[in-house]
């Protein structure tokens, strides 16, 4: 695989995640709108289907809106680029101890140690997930590492039932 044909569909796939999130803060703007503007009538007696647009409301609602989707957007990116243990834990994962007596966390350990050897990287921290959720977002994980590590040679030679190896 190109690097530069990977990056440009990144870039193309990235464009596309835009148009859809602006889309959808027009759409929750004027899902918000439509219950305000309801709710307004509604709380004033006034008939329901009674001139729907009100330009002042719909650009009062627009702007808390847009402000509200743009703070928590902010929040959660300084979240998220904090550090990679900050999202672990935030998806429920927990640190490992390293001098720890549990069979089943010291094997993990052993089996991240050695992984990181045979790589020839340093294992600084090693986390677990508890649930299901965090177990089957490290094999997604894991999975697209494989996928991005094969060449197309190597995927055409390759099936589920056997392993790859360089």
């Amino acid at each position: 695989m190109d690097f530069f044909e990977e990056q440009e569909r990144a870039r193309s796939r990235t464009g596309w995640l835009i148009v859809l999130f602006s889309l959808a803060v027009c759409g929750t703007v004027m899902a918000i709108y439509a219950a305000m503007k309801l709710a307004l009538q509604y709380a004033f007696g006034r008939p329901l289907l009674e001139q729907f647009w009100n330009r002042d409301l719909f650009w009062r609602v627009a702007a808390n809106t847009v402000a509200l989707i743009a703070a928590v957007s902010f929040f959660k990116i300084r979240a998220l680029s904090a550090s990679a243990d900050s999202v672990v834990l935030g998806l429920g994962g927990q640190l490992l101890d390293p001098n720890t007596n549990d069979p089943h966390q010291r094997r993990l350990l052993n089996v991240v140690e050695e992984m990181a050897i045979a790589s020839e990287f340093r294992c600084r921290r090693c986390t677990s997930f508890r649930t299901s959720r965090g177990s089957m977002l490290l094999r997604w994980a894991s999975m697209l590492r494989a996928r991005r590590s094969r060449s197309p040679t190597d995927a055409s030679r390759c099936s589920p039932a056997t392993s790859c190896r360089a």
